[in-house]
C-alpha cells in the first residue's frame, strides 16, 4: 500500500509530517530507509530516485538539506556536504554504451551507500527496536543525526551526501576514501575490466547560509576538482585560499 495524504500526494504528507515533528519524522524515515528499503520504496516511491533508490533531487533540496541545516543551527553543531560527480561520464557512455553507463551509476550508488554507513547503524540493524521508546533509540544510537544521507542530484551522474555533526576536514577524508574505492572498482565488459573515477567537492555549513548558498559553495569546490585534474576532492576552505588575491 502506498502512503498518501488527504489530497493523494505523498509529497504533501511528507511536508505535513516534517512540519509537525521534523525530528521524529527524520528518524522514522531513516529507520525504514536503511532497515527495510523494500518497504520504503513501496511506501514512499516519490522520495526515491527510480534508478539508484537513493533520495532524489527534489526531496533532497526541498526537505532533507533544509532540515539538516535547521538541525545544525538549532544544535550549534557542524554539518558538511559532499558533492560527487563521475568523471568523463558522457565519454564513457559514448564509448561503451548506456547500459554500461547504467552499471557505473548502480555500482557507484552502492559504493556511496556502503561508504557512508555510520558505526551506529551496524548494531542498530541487529536489534529489535520496535518496542523501544524514541528517546531510548536516540540515546542508544547516538541520535539519528549522525547518519549520513546520500542523494542523487543534478544531471544523472551527480550525487550529494549530507554529513550532520561533521566538520569539513572529516568530510573531506570520507570523500577521499570513497574516491579511492571508486578508482579501485572495475566493471566487466567482454574481455575487459573497465575503470572509472569521480571528483568531489566538500564544504562545511556556515551559519546563516541558505540551502542554495551552501550548495553553491560545494559546487565551486567540485568544479575546482574537475578543473585541476579530476579524481580528487577539494575542500571549500582550500578553494577560497587558492583563489584569494596574493
Amino acid at each position: 500500500m502506498i502512503i498518501r495524504g488527504s489530497n493523494g500526494s505523498i509529497v504533501d504528507l511528507v511536508q505535513k509530517l516534517m512540519k509537525e515533528d521534523p525530528d521524529a519524522f527524520r528518524f522514522a524515515l531513516e529507520e525504514i530507509f536503511y532497515t527495510n528499503p523494500e518497504l520504503f520504496e513501496k511506501a514512499c516511491p516519490q522520495i526515491l530516485d527510480g534508478q539508484t533508490h537513493l533520495i532524489q533531487k527534489l526531496q533532497f533540496e526541498k526537505f532533507f538539506l533544509p532540515l539538516a541545516i535547521s538541525n545544525a543551527e538549532r544544535d550549534d553543531s557542524p554539518m558538511s556536504l559532499i558533492m560527487f560527480d563521475l568523471d568523463n561520464f558522457g565519454d564513457f557512455n559514448k564509448d561503451y554504451g548506456h547500459l554500461m553507463g547504467d552499471k557505473v551509476i548502480a555500482n557507484f550508488s552502492n559504493l556511496l551507500r556502503k561508504s557512508f554507513r555510520s558505526r551506529e547503524r551496524r548494531p542498530y540493524l541487529d536489534l529489535d527496536i520496535r518496542n523501544m521508546r524514541m528517546s531510548d533509540r536516540r540515546k542508544r544510537f547516538s541520535h539519528y543525526d549522525v547518519l549520513s544521507l546520500v542523494a542523487r542530484v543534478g544531471g544523472g551522474e551527480e550525487f550529494s551526501v549530507i554529513m550532520p555533526r561533521c566538520e569539513e576536514e572529516n568530510a573531506y577524508n570520507a570523500a577521499e576514501r570513497a574516491l579511492k574505492l571508486t578508482h579501485e572498482m572495475t566493471i566487466p565488459f567482454g574481455n575487459e575490466l573497465l575503470k572509472f573515477t569521480a571528483s568531489a567537492g566538500v564544504a562545511q555549513y556556515e551559519k546563516g547560509n541558505t540551502p542554495e548558498e551552501f550548495i553553491d559553495r560545494v559546487d565551486k569546490s567540485l568544479y575546482h576538482s574537475k578543473k585541476t585534474g579530476k579524481n580528487r576532492a577539494t575542500k571549500y576552505s582550500d578553494f577560497i585560499s587558492s583563489t584569494a588575491p596574493k
